[in-house]
């Protein structure tokens, strides 16, 4: 179900490994609650309905993606970041 959109309460992936609400942080519902269930591999992906052209916001360099995380357990397992720019175009860390 990777094409599935997240529902604005709660939504689950196939089996539920992962499950995502709207929580409030800066507003109402303005934020996402992952929760993975530990068995089983997890893959959290935002994504826009279509492209979005950032050329107009100035030179790339000059750009940054800011997320606020907040670890309740410690992973026991690597954690990777990605992010995908379209075919054959990511980075991880």
């Amino acid at each position: 179900n990777w094409k599935t959109p997240s529902k604005p309460f709660l939504s689950a992936s196939l089996g539920k490994v992962l499950t995502s609400r709207g929580i409030d942080y800066r507003a109402q519902e303005d934020a996402r609650q992952i929760s993975w269930r530990g068995d089983g591999r997890g893959l959290i992906s935002l994504q826009t309905q279509r492209q979005i052209d950032l050329t107009a916001l100035g030179k790339a360099a000059a750009l940054d993606l800011v997320m606020h995380f907040r670890l309740d357990e410690k992973p026991t397992a690597a954690v990777l970041l990605a992010m995908g720019c379209g075919d054959n175009c990511s980075a991880q860390l």
